[in-house]
Parts: structure tokens; sequence; C-alpha cells
């Protein structure tokens, strides 16, 4: 079906696709990704498909590298911002759209700091980096900032999370560590490493 489907295929697929399980539902979400590229299709995926093909960017290159390519990766379609923080750390290249796209989102600064504080698996360094680039962002145009305004107690919080990561981070990951914490507050930052190196 995939390499052969049309509009006609996809609307077949959708119909039933609730009802099949296991394996096959895979088959089928494959087939459909397929259809939608080969025929360059507009395509809007609804609530029970976006959860399996969230399911399916973790473990299926090829949806992965189409999710990418195509743009669908569109944050304002999935269930909630926190999902797409567990995408984080699958591929370069993903990371790249991720962390591209949340930078506009509202509160994702808030969102970012608590994902961090909640310890996540994978996917820590790409938030940090996420959560430097808001500050400096919010610092260079205070005034002007159109986002979501990020407090003191944020800024804090988010400091200590970062710096709790220093100890299990590898010495790739320092550099990237200490130019976010610079971004959260200077003289904070300068005690903190100061710390470290003594």
């Amino acid at each position: 079906m995939g390499a052969v489907g049309n509009v006609k295929t996809l609307e077949i697929i959708q119909t039933n696709y609730g009802n099949i399980k296991g394996p096959l539902r895979n088959m089928l979400l494959h087939a459909m990704v397929q259809v939608i590229e080969r025929c360059n299709l507009e395509y809007q995926f609804d609530h029970k498909v976006r959860n399996d093909l969230l399911q399916a960017l973790h473990s299926d290159s090829q949806i992965s590298n189409l999710v990418r390519q195509r743009g669908w990766f569109n944050l304002k379609t999935l269930r909630s911002q926190e999902i797409c923080f567990s995408l984080l750390g699958i591929s370069e290249e993903m990371d790249f759209v991720i962390i591209a796209q949340m930078s506009e989102r509202p509160q994702v600064f808030k969102i970012a700091v608590e994902c961090l504080e909640g310890g996540l698996i994978r996917g820590k360094i790409q938030i940090i980096m996420l959560l430097g680039k808001l500050a400096i962002e919010f610092i260079h145009s205070f005034k002007y900032y159109d986002n979501y305004p990020i407090g003191s107690g944020e800024l804090n919080r988010a400091f200590a999370a970062t710096a709790e990561f220093w100890r299990e981070a590898n010495q790739e990951d320092w550099e990237i560590i200490a130019d976010t914490l610079f971004g959260f507050d200077c003289d904070r930052a300068l005690e903190f490493l100061s710390s470290v190196i003594i």
C-alpha cells in the first residue's frame, strides 16, 4: 500500500486504523507515511495516529527522517510540549528542528525547567542549550521580548538544575553548561565554576 497507494488508500487506512492492533498497526502507520510522502499530500494526523507517530519517531528511522525533512513536526498538533522534550536526543537533525520550533512556544522556558528538574534520561544537554538560548534572547531584548516573560525564580531554578547536571556530564558538555550558566547569571556562574576548579 505504501509503495503504490494514493489518497483513496489513505482514506481506507485511516478508516480502519483504530480497529487494528499490534505489529500490523505499525505497518499501516508506515504505509500511511509513505503514501503522504510519495504523493506530496498535506495531511493532519488525528489524535490516535499522532500518539503512534510519536512512538515511531523513537524506533523507525524512515518515519523520523520523513517527519524531519517534510516539516511535519508541527508542535501545535502534539499532545503537549513535554512530549517534544522526550524526543530530544534521537538525532542531531531532530534536535535542531525541535529546539528551533520550541523557541517560539509560549511558556517553553518554564516547561523546559520542569522537564530538566524531573530527571530526563535523555536530552538533558539539548534542553540546557534551549534554556541558554532563551535566556540570552530574553536578556538582549528585554523591552521587546514577545515570548513568555522569564522571571527571576525561573532563572534560579534553571541555574540550579543546569549546575546539577555538571556532575554527570562529560567534558564536551561542560562548555555548553558553562555558557548556559553565564547566560542565566554571570556572577553566580563565576562562583560555581571557581568552586568546581577548586
